[in-house]
C-alpha cells in the first residue's frame, strides 16, 4: 500500500471542508469534544506546538461518507479525501474557526501569565460571530502534516490500520466499518442492532456488543461453507460481502439472544461475570442454531471445563467440521491438584464453575440461602481460619467460596474488624454444599465436589 505526505494549512483545510473536498467515512463517530478540549487545541495551534498528523484516504467505493459536522452537504464527485484519523481535531478547528459549533471561542483577555490558556469559550450570540472569527483566523497559517494513503487501499486494510492507530481518542471498531459498507448498499446494521436490543433485553443485560454479533455471523457463514470467511479477525470480518451480513443480521441477533437465554436457564448463568468467555458463547450460539439445545449445552461445557482456553481458530475449526466439540481435556482434572490452579491461571474455568455451583445447589454460608438465582461474589476460604478475604487472581480454585452480593457486603464490613470469619460462624450445610469439609479431608473433599459438579454435565470425566 502506497502513501505520501502532504502539508495543508489550517486555512486550506477549512476551505476544503467548505468546498466538499474533505469528508468523513460514515463509520466515524460523532464529534464529542467538550469546549475545554477544543480551547486547549486552539491554544496549541496558536503557540505553534505540534498537534499530530491527520491520516487521509481517497474515497473508497464500498464506504458511505458524510460531511464534517457543521459543514455543507458533500457532493460525492467532489470529495478527494476522507479523514481516517484526526476527525475530532479537524472538526474542532473547523467549527471554532468557521463559527458553526455550539460554542464560540475568543482570546482570553484576563490571562495573567504566558502559561495561562490563550482562549476562552462560551455560548455566543450570532452578532458576535464575526468578531470572534476574525480573531481565530489568525490560526489559518498553521501547517498540519497529512499522511495520505494510496488509491490501492482495501477495506480490510483499513480495519487493520484502525486496530493499530485507534488506541486513544473516540473508539472506532470493526462494526463501524462493516456498517459503513452496508450503508453503501442502503442497509443500516446499527439501526437493526438497536431494534434487536429492544426486542431482546438479555443482550443489554449481558453487555453483548454488535461486534460479537458480527463474529457470530462470520462463524455461521463458515459453518454453511461460505468460502469468503477465513477467520474471526477484523480483516476477516470485513471480507464478508455486506449484502450477506445484512441478509442474516436480524436473525443472527435473535439466535445469539436465544443462546444466552438457554445458558441462563440451564447453565447457571445469572450475570455477565458468569460467562466464561465470548468465544464460549459464540460457539454455543453456533451449535444451538445447527444442532439444538442438548448439543449446545454439551458443546458449551466441553469448551469451558478446560485447563486452557479455546482459540478463535479452534472455534472456527469445530464449526467448519459441522460437529459439536468433543474433548477429553476434562479427564485431566482427575489427576490435577486443583490447589495448584488459581483463579488468574484459568479464567474461563473459574467462571464456568460459578454456573456449576448454582445448578448443583450451592448455598450461601452466611445466610444459608440458595445461590441459584443470586449474583455471586468470590472469597477465599482457609479451613484453618475461615473466610480470610475477597478472592484474588492467586487464590486457588479449591479455596474459592461463593457468597451472595448482600452477604459479601456484610463480610467485607466484618473483615475490617477481624482477620477472618471463622468456620463456626458459617452455616455447616452451606459449607458442605460447596464442598468444604473440616479436618485432613478438607482439600480432597473440595476437589471431589468440583469433580462431581463437572461429571454432572460432562460425561468424559473419568
Amino acid at each position: 500500500m502506497r502513501q505520501h505526505v502532504l502539508t495543508f494549512s489550517v486555512g486550506q483545510l477549512v476551505r476544503m471542508i467548505d468546498d466538499g473536498v474533505i469528508g468523513l467515512p460514515n463509520f466515524q463517530r460523532e464529534f464529542v469534544w467538550p469546549p475545554s478540549q477544543v480551547a486547549a487545541l486552539l491554544d496549541s495551534v496558536a503557540r505553534d506546538w505540534p498537534i499530530g498528523t491527520l491520516l487521509l484516504v481517497p474515497p473508497v467505493p464500498e464506504l458511505a461518507m458524510r460531511p464534517i459536522a457543521g459543514a455543507p452537504t458533500l457532493r460525492p464527485d467532489g470529495v478527494q479525501y476522507l479523514v481516517l484519523d484526526g476527525q475530532q481535531r479537524l472538526t474542532a478547528l473547523y467549527q471554532a474557526i468557521s463559527g458553526v459549533g455550539e460554542y464560540g471561542f475568543s482570546l482570553n483577555r484576563t490571562r495573567g501569565t504566558d502559561r495561562d490558556q490563550l482562549f476562552g469559550w462560551g455560548p455566543t450570540p450570532p452578532n458576535d460571530r464575526v468578531e470572534l472569527q476574525d480573531q481565530l483566523h489568525r490560526l489559518d497559517r498553521y501547517d498540519l502534516p497529512c499522511v495520505v494513503l494510496g488509491h490501492d487501499v482495501e477495506v480490510y486494510e483499513l480495519a487493520q490500520i484502525f486496530e493499530a492507530i485507534n488506541t486513544s481518542g473516540v473508539p472506532i471498531d470493526v462494526f463501524d466499518l462493516a456498517n459503513a459498507r452496508a450503508g453503501a448498499i442502503g442497509e443500516d446494521l446499527r439501526e437493526g442492532w438497536e431494534r434487536g436490543q429492544e426486542a431482546h433485553p438479555i443482550l443489554v443485560d449481558f453487555r453483548v456488543t454488535s461486534l460479537q454479533i458480527l463474529r457470530f455471523v462470520a462463524l455461521s457463514a463458515a459453518g454453511q461453507g461460505n468460502a469468503s470467511v477465513r477467520g474471526l479477525r477484523a480483516s476477516d470480518l470485513l471480507e464478508i460481502p455486506p449484502e450477506d451480513v445484512a441478509e442474516v443480521w436480524p436473525s443472527a441477533i435473535g439466535k445469539y439472544a436465544d443462546a444466552l437465554t438457554l445458558l441462563v436457564g440451564r447453565a447457571g448463568v445469572v450475570e455477565p461475570a458468569d460467562l466464561p468467555s465470548n468465544r464460549a458463547v459464540l460457539l454455543a450460539a453456533a451449535t444451538l442454531a445447527r444442532f439444538g439445545a442438548a448439543a449446545m449445552l454439551d458443546t458449551y461445557w466441553n469448551s469451558v471445563l478446560r485447563l486452557d482456553d479455546l482459540s478463535d481458530a479452534d472455534v472456527m475449526n469445530v464449526v467448519r467440521r459441522g460437529d459439536t466439540i468433543k474433548t477429553r481435556e476434562t479427564t485431566r482434572f482427575s489427576d490435577v491438584s486443583l490447589e495448584r490452579v488459581s483463579r488468574g491461571g484459568s479464567r474461563t474455568l473459574t467462571r464456568a464453575i460459578r454456573g456449576l455451583a448454582r445448578i448443583n445447589g450451592a448455598r450461601d454460608p452466611i445466610d444459608n440461602g440458595e445461590l441459584a438465582e443470586r449474583e455471586l461474589r468470590e472469597f477465599e476460604y482457609d479451613p484453618s481460619y475461615g473466610i480470610v478475604g475477597p478472592a484474588t487472581v492467586k487464590t486457588e480454585l479449591a479455596k474459592v467460596m461463593y457468597l451472595s452480593s448482600s452477604s459479601a457486603t456484610s463480610v467485607r464490613r466484618r473483615l475490617r474488624e477481624a482477620p477472618a470469619i471463622p468456620e463456626y460462624a458459617l452455616a455447616p450445610s452451606a459449607l458442605a454444599s460447596q464442598g468444604f469439609e473440616l479436618g485432613p479431608r478438607a482439600a480432597r473433599g473440595r476437589h471431589e465436589t468440583l469433580l462431581g459438579w463437572m461429571e454432572s454435565v460432562v460425561s468424559e470425566i473419568v
